[in-house]
């Protein structure tokens, strides 16, 4: 080999070595950059959670305490290597009830961070829960839930914003994703332990399974007034089911339904898949009814009464009203509460305002 091929040869291989220098140091930078947004995104969850929590602990305490104003809070919480100073501030509101405000700050890579939620807590006493002031019911929230749609559970636990994760109970071993807009279960998704929030929010194949139909929730809680006049709903309530019954046809599978228990009140949720369309009923929607199992029912035992009425006054009861039977509901409700009473005692008749806000103690008798 001649002395100028060995030169070349070699300015080749410095070259060479020049460019995979370069080729390392962009791959660290970009290692670097993707490190350091995966720990924005990750604080940025850690801190919705943190204010969800916060906004669930205050209307917690306030259906299982007083009929006052839930707890200020101020508290710093320190998780995944992050700081975070929570606050939670609470105000009269002139039409009474309570406005909560959650702020969650921590100091992320380059700035100061802070998110915040809001919610609204009826005034009175609390246990009737359905107290609780809902937007109107044409699904656009004012002084709801900032989850978007109004059918979506206060319990959902944001993952962006246009995506919720909702898992019946501790316990369960799989859980829903909802669009954050129309209030539809996305995805079934299986959940062992501690969720993986990064899959979820990706909505992982290799645990979540999307929907063949858009499904929705109906969801509510039940209290129980075994003895007073039905203003004091604090008794334990017995152990019982909830069953959603379809009159519709065309549906894929059947709805599923889960209840917790939390102290005096028993949460439940069930999700409905909404039927295939025909070329005689091109539309996507249920029919049914939803029915509390589990429960001896009649003389000596008990009687189940459902809060509802017609609250927007067109003269019927809408769906999001809590009828006896729903018809053609394509979006998901919420605050589709029940009370059980002793069966030698009546349904209570409450307050019922008209307009787009639920604060009322009324209800009419759904089962025997």
């Amino acid at each position: 080999m001649s002395r100028r091929a060995r030169g070349t040869s070699l300015v080749e291989a410095l070259v060479a070595l020049l460019v995979m220098g370069l080729g390392m140091l962009a791959t660290l930078g970009l290692q670097a950059h993707l490190r350091t947004s995966a720990d924005e995104a990750r604080h940025s969850l850690v801190a919705h959670q943190l204010a969800q929590q916060a906004l669930d602990a205050a209307q917690a305490d306030w259906a299982e305490g007083s009929p006052g104003a839930p707890p200020a809070l101020n508290q710093t919480v320190v998780r995944d290597g992050a700081e975070f100073a929570v606050q939670r501030e609470v105000s009269a509101l002139d039409a009474g009830g309570w406005h909560i405000q959650v702020q969650v700050g921590w100091t992320g890579r380059q700035r100061a961070e802070r998110v915040a939620l809001h919610s609204v807590l009826g005034a009175g006493d609390p246990g009737l829960w359905a107290a609780l002031v809902e937007g109107p019911a044409d699904g656009n929230t004012t002084l709801g839930h900032p989850a978007g749609h109004a059918g979506v559970p206060v319990g959902a636990t944001p993952l962006s914003p246009q995506r919720r994760f909702l898992q019946p109970s501790p316990a369960s071993r799989w859980g829903w994703l909802l669009d954050a807009r129309s209030g539809h279960i996305t995805h079934t998704c299986e959940v062992t332990g501690t969720p993986d929030w990064a899959r979820l929010r990706e909505a992982d194949a290799g645990i979540c399974t999307p929907q063949a139909q858009p499904s929705v929730l109906v969801s509510g809680h039940v209290r129980a007034s075994l003895s007073g006049p039905g203003d004091d709903a604090n008794d334990p309530v017995p152990d019982l089911g909830v069953r959603l019954t379809l009159a519709s046809q065309g549906h894929l599978s059947p709805p599923v339904c889960a209840v917790q228990a939390r102290g005096t009140v028993t949460e439940y949720q069930c999700a409905v898949l909404l039927r295939s369309p025909t070329p005689q009923d091109p539309e996507a929607y249920w029919s049914g009814r939803t029915e509390l199992v589990g429960l001896p029912l009649g003389p000596g035992a008990y009687r189940v009464c459902r809060h509802t009425g017609d609250r927007n006054g067109n003269g019927h009861v809408d769906n999001d009203e809590h009828p006896e039977h729903y018809t053609r509901v394509r979006q998901s409700l919420k605050h589709q509460h029940f009370l059980v009473r002793r069966f030698e005692l009546p349904c209570p008749s409450g307050v019922l305002p008209q307009g787009g806000e639920l604060r009322h103690t009324h209800t009419q008798a759904h089962q025997p």
